[in-house]
């Protein structure tokens, strides 16, 4: 096994099974991994464009096979996750009473009062209020002074409150974050497959690797090569 380099005809194979272009080497040629946003399980279309052209110089060495190791970063993936779990939460309440809680104008898209229904649902009655007293705030008179014994909500930073604690009230477990590593793989695979470069049966998944090393925020997943 070895690391992937950028390929091109003509390819030829490095010490240690290494999969390089012919005349070029260095670490900006390699292609032994490539990168997901944290939460995605697709490639993005610069990372497919790398892929492609691995298959490329693979269909040139039918003896080598590609071994995929999808990864997660629970740190990174989990509060995306958690967002995206939010986000369709509240989507199913709000289509249910689109009356009550339509979003209004600097709501970042949840209506007030779903956010709190949420919470309340989620934390309690009394939860609600004691986050709603902590982001009181004195309120300003007529001069511009504030009073010191009047407040008033702060709202905008009491319903960030409420958006930051109700996500990460979501639950993620070690399965879902495991299931994202392998729906990474996959990806791959399907991108080599459709390309019509390499052969399914030249592809296997690995066992999935957990703390993956992050490259500029993205999630890094390792590819390998095999005989």
């Amino acid at each position: 096994m070895g690391f992937i380099r950028r390929v091109s005809s003509p390819v030829v194979l490095g010490a240690g099974g290494t999969l390089r272009l012919a005349g070029l080497g260095g670490d900006d040629d390699q292609l032994s991994q490539v990168h997901f946003a944290p939460g995605a399980g697709e490639l993005t279309a610069a990372e497919q464009e790398k892929v492609i052209k691995l298959g490329t110089a693979l269909a040139e060495r039918p003896s080598l096979r590609l071994e995929v190791r999808g990864s997660f970063n629970a740190d990174s993936d989990a509060p995306v996750l958690r967002a995206a779990k939010l986000v369709a939460l509240a989507n199913d309440h709000a289509r249910r009473d689109p009356a009550k809680y339509a979003a209004s104008p600097g709501s970042a898209g949840f209506a007030p009062r779903l956010l709190r229904d949420l919470y309340s649902e989620v934390a309690g009655p009394a939860a609600l209020q004691a986050l709603e007293q902590r982001c009181q705030v004195p309120k300003t008179g007529r001069h511009g002074k504030p009073h010191p014994k009047d407040t008033v909500l702060d709202e905008l930073t009491f319903l960030a409150e409420l958006r930051k604690e109700l996500t990460a009230a979501q639950p993620v477990d070690a399965a879902e974050l495991r299931r994202l590593a392998q729906e990474r793989s996959v990806s791959v695979k399907n991108v080599l497959v459709q390309a019509g470069t390499v052969e399914e049966s030249r592809i296997f998944l690995l066992e999935v690797q957990e703390n993956a090393a992050i490259d500029d925020g993205q999630v890094r997943v390792e590819l390998q090569l095999g005989s």
